[in-house]
């Protein structure tokens, strides 16, 4: 297999940082909108108290339940944001796969939906450890998933598994059908078998005339 050019790959691992945190900071810029509507909304509720209209019990339990949902959502937004960040700490770390691709998945969940479908992950059913690579996994995982959300033309979702034996553990992903002839696709499946060989793995990409599946199969080290 030819590999990529180490520059290239650099800046292909830039724009892939740089994607996600877009799309993270999008999530989180629409939390604070609604939040700010919402308070909004209290000012004006406040301001006709003041007038001497009463406030409803219900309709202030209406708003702070908004709020409140808000405030998990950008928690749990922030807490995959950090995952992600401190994926590139330490470079030759182990990485807990299941974490990693369900890191991945929801990340994507924003992309996914623009394209009118969704991500579904099935994690391993045990502790599954690749030595070393929590960034570049974690982008050859993306860089698959991107491929898949590109053809989707159909709402089923998107599915992730992982499945494990003794010596190899592979991640599935499967989407609508497709050729890999795009020069895209073609691109984005060599950065991302450039990275799983650097990892000791491989990428198979296969179709048929119902499903595209993408196969990452990696050597598993136990801990």
């Amino acid at each position: 297999m030819e590999r990529i050019p180490p520059k290239l790959r650099l800046r292909q691992g830039l724009a892939f940082f740089g994607r996600i945190s877009a799309s993270i900071s999008h999530e989180i810029n629409n939390v604070i909108s609604i939040i700010g509507e919402v308070t909004g909304l209290l000012d004006d509720l406040i301001l006709l108290s003041e007038r001497g209209r009463p406030i409803g019990v219900e309709k202030l339990k209406t708003l702070a339940e908004r709020i409140k949902n808000q405030v998990e959502r950008g928690k749990a937004v922030v807490k995959q944001m950090n995952l992600f960040a401190h994926s590139v700490d330490e470079p030759a770390a182990d990485v807990d796969l299941n974490l990693a691709v369900e890191n991945v998945a929801a990340l994507s969940q924003r992309f996914a939906a623009r394209r009118k479908t969704c991500i579904e992950v099935e994690s391993a059913p045990g502790p599954a450890t690749l030595a070393g690579g929590p960034f570049d996994f974690r982008e050859a995982v993306f860089l698959c998933l991107d491929v898949l959300l590109q053809v989707q033309t159909s709402e089923r979702p998107i599915r992730i598994s992982l499945s494990d034996s003794e010596e190899r553990i592979e991640i599935c992903l499967r989407g609508d059908p497709s050729d890999y002839n795009d020069e895209g696709t073609k691109q984005r499946l060599a950065y991302a078998a450039d990275l799983a060989a650097d990892m000791g793995g491989r990428l198979e990409a296969e179709a048929t005339a119902e499903e595209s599946v993408l196969k990452l199969r990696f050597p598993l080290s136990r801990r």
